[in-house]
């Protein structure tokens, strides 16, 4: 799971650099139990290496 709380800090600290607001951000990793490729050759497993963001108000 660490890769995947370092990815989603990367993304948040990129965000905020950005100009948006630390409130209005929250994380969540999900690590390798919620791969949405769970089978798939190891040259097709970067495809699990994603971010999902979801605009709030």
């Amino acid at each position: 799971m660490n890769l995947s709380q370092n990815r989603s800090i990367n993304i948040k600290e990129l965000l905020i650099e950005k100009g948006i607001h630390s409130d209005r951000l929250k994380l969540r990793a999900y690590g390798e139990g919620f791969s949405k490729y769970p089978i798939s050759p190891l040259s097709e497993r970067k495809k699990n290496r994603r971010v999902k963001i979801s605009i709030v108000n």
